[in-house]
């Protein structure tokens, strides 16, 4: 007798017939019954469970809610059921740059840099996913 796949929310994701391996409709093999020496497929995909996916591109059957490690530009992001977020707002701090040189910010999102202009003036810049947005100015007093 085959076996009744069904996501969280109930539905029916896929029925597995006995003895064979789906793996068309998720990012991990999906195993039938009675399938002779299941235990590779099963391990694989506790360990890709484990990894979150890591992988420099993103899987190609995702579920909603599926999270993976995008190993390229390191964050963990998660499938939403038609585009991949990052996970929380965690930044990173890329070093310095000149004001010029300053690497892309759609590639570094919530990411920040010490961005030093051509007179050695220094400005703090985090990037909004989309551009460089000013954060402190070197000698700037702050009051509160």
């Amino acid at each position: 007798m085959a076996y009744n796949i069904n996501k969280s929310d109930g539905s029916l994701l896929i029925t597995v017939a006995d003895g064979g391996i789906n793996s068309n409709v998720t990012t991990i093999k999906l195993i039938g019954r009675n399938l002779t020496n299941y235990g590779e497929v099963l391990n694989e995909n506790l360990v890709h469970l484990m990894e979150n996916f890591s992988s420099s591109t993103s899987p190609l059957t995702p579920l909603e809610g599926q999270l993976w490690y995008d190993s390229t530009n390191n964050y963990l992001k998660v499938y939403d059921g038609s585009s991949w977020s990052i996970v929380g707002d965690f930044a990173r701090d890329l070093g310095e740059y000149t004001v010029g040189g300053l690497p892309s910010a759609a590639d570094n999102p919530n990411a920040y840099a010490l961005a030093t202009n051509a007179s050695g003036g220094r400005t703090i810049v985090r990037s909004n996913g989309s551009s460089w947005k000013v954060v402190a100015v070197e000698g700037a007093s702050v009051t509160t």
